[in-house]
């Protein structure tokens, strides 16, 4: 694992270039080649809109990056070439907190680009979260959480601060969520809600109650740093 950092601000500065990545520019054919080759292994993969971070610096409470908006094509051609091109993805998480403890996380459904794999709720940054050249993360984060999972801001009580992962692959940001539902009651409405749609983006939901158990489930991985910081400082 990359080493890493995680910290928490009051404030984002996410500022969107006009100008396009030279990731993008440079390697458009390979990029089409490798979407073409992805495309044809799974043909539910879309090519929206996301964000690639050139550049990150927090100073006092707040932390200011540049991004380049891209393709999902690039993004998928940027994990075969990152770290060295410079960039690091950029996306927002939501961890939704039970009234037990226990903190939700769902296994990506079969249709998406990370099958089977246990994930936060959450994802890439798009045009909708971007207004006047700038990024809204808090905004993000709670549209990707109502489009996964069917919680909406009334659901839960949202922690203002936004915690901040980095390492050389990503710029995550995050923010904690309290739900007033037990583990199961939580994990019983996300499923409820899964059954309603067409293609979710998650095939289930589980439950993380204490380190330990996001050791033996995610380990190794961004989401269990971010989770043991949520365990280790206790939020309730």
């Amino acid at each position: 694992m990359p080493a890493f950092s995680i910290d928490r601000v009051a404030h984002a500065n996410i500022h969107v270039s006009a100008e396009a990545a030279d990731l993008e520019r440079v390697n458009a054919d390979a990029i089409l080649a490798n979407w073409e080759s992805a495309r044809a292994e799974n043909p539910s993969l879309f090519n929206g809109v996301v964000h690639l971070c050139a550049a990150a610096e927090i100073v006092d409470d707040t932390i200011h990056l540049t991004c380049h908006q891209v393709r999902f094509a690039t993004l998928l051609y940027w994990r075969l070439c990152s770290p060295g091109s410079g960039l690091r993805n950029t996306f927002g998480d939501i961890i939704l907190r039970c009234s037990d403890g226990g903190i939700l996380l769902g296994r990506m459904a079969r249709h998406t680009a990370n099958a089977g794999r246990l994930s936060l709720p959450g994802g890439s940054f798009d045009a909708s979260d971007v207004e006047g050249g700038r990024i809204d993360p808090r905004g993000g984060i709670r549209r990707e959480c109502a489009e996964e999972t069917g919680f909406g801001a009334d659901d839960y009580v949202l922690d203002e601060d936004l915690i901040v992962y980095r390492d050389d692959r990503r710029v995550a940001f995050a923010q904690v969520a309290r739900l007033p539902l037990t583990s199961a009651e939580a994990c019983a409405r996300v499923r409820a809600f899964l059954a309603t749609e067409s293609t979710p983006e998650f095939e289930d939901i589980t439950v993380v109650p204490g380190i330990a158990e996001a050791d033996r489930l995610i380990r190794d991985t961004y989401e269990r740093h971010l989770i043991a910081h949520v365990f280790e400082e206790n939020w309730q």
